[in-house]
């Protein structure tokens, strides 16, 4: 969460907590410097904002995984720096309380968090151990919501986590803590940005995949089948999210009675499952991670055959020899 590779970030349009207001990176790249599989050296934007000039194959290139390019320079677009921000941490003693109550605040209050996110008690309880440290109402609370708000203002902040307070608790939050110092920040977040790795503590096995998105209105029903493919197969599968956007990570933890040698398969297949559901209900295989090889067969079996056929064309025209990021996503 605190490191990465801008062209990475370009190249997967990278997404994260922040998305629900500012967007994933497509929204902030102007212009790209790339350099095809030919050899030949093009560039896409530039430093303006208006470009009807022909198809926009900046933004195809965007996401692109390094099938169709590499990327030389790239162009950003900066945006100011908020001037106050808060941090909200709001437990919830059951998950789809917890998720209406993010509807509530954005949809029914008109209010746009910087960050929604969402993490239920077995991940807190699996990442405060491997932090050795505790949060509030642990032992009664199923479903932890960190929210972030940002104003221009002191009072336009304190109005704003006020009325986000009340609808959390008009909700049956077990209660609102309000950060009142950076220190009050980082310790919330810290639960959350160590979730791989409190997972990895707990398991070495844990399959780390997990990547569904979902419309707002379909995550009730997205966590409850998670629930459900849960106790089909008797495995942990904890759960944290970018919740204001529909985006799910749901990692599957080995259960005691398969092999080391079983999992890889059992969870690409349990993983395929989620995919097709989370398709079910109007959402796709992969909000943020990408594709690449793990998720290209359930990929390639649930898109149409004219849009694989498109996106097989386009490769070819960038990469004739299929030289770059050779058996990624088509």
């Amino acid at each position: 969460i605190e490191t990465s590779f801008i062209s990475g970030n370009v190249a997967t349009n990278a997404g994260g907590g922040k998305v629900i207001k500012y967007g994933n990176t497509r929204r902030h790249i102007l212009g790209l410097e790339v350099v095809l599989p030919t050899g030949e050296v093009i560039e896409l934007g530039g430093k303006f904002r208006k470009d009807t000039w022909g198809y926009n194959l900046l933004h195809l290139m965007i996401g692109s995984e390094g099938t169709l390019g590499i990327f030389t320079k790239i162009i950003l677009n900066l945006v100011p720096c908020a001037g106050r921000t808060v941090d909200l941490l709001v437990p919830f003693g059951n998950i789809e309380t917890a998720v209406n109550t993010v509807a509530d605040v954005i949809v029914s209050a008109g209010i746009l968090p910087v960050a929604v996110e969402f993490m239920d008690k077995l991940s807190v309880d699996l990442t405060t151990k491997y932090l050795n440290t505790k949060i509030a109402f642990q032992d009664k609370a199923e479903a932890y919501l960190i929210i972030q708000l940002e104003s221009e203002s002191k009072k336009g902040l304190e109005n704003l986590y006020e009325k986000v307070g009340e609808i959390c608790l008009n909700n049956d939050a077990l209660d609102v803590f309000v950060a009142e110092s950076r220190t009050d920040s980082e310790n919330i977040w810290k639960v959350r940005q160590e979730f791989a790795e409190g997972l990895r503590a707990a398991d070495p096995y844990v399959s780390l995949s997990g990547d569904v998105v979902v419309p707002l209105s379909k995550v009730p029903e997205m966590m409850r089948e998670i629930k459900r493919i849960s106790e089909k197969y008797n495995m942990r599968i904890p759960t944290a999210a970018h919740i204001a956007d529909g985006n799910l990570h749901p990692e599957l933890m080995k259960p005691a009675n398969v092999s080391i040698g079983e999992w890889p398969k059992m969870a690409e297949e349990i993983y395929e499952e989620m995919t097709e559901i989370a398709i079910g209900f109007g959402g796709a295989g992969s909000g943020e991670h990408g594709i690449g090889f793990i998720k290209k067969p359930i990929f390639l079996k649930t898109k149409s055959e004219a849009e694989l056929n498109l996106m097989r064309g386009i490769k070819k025209v960038f990469d004739p020899n299929y030289i770059l990021n050779p058996g990624k996503i088509i």
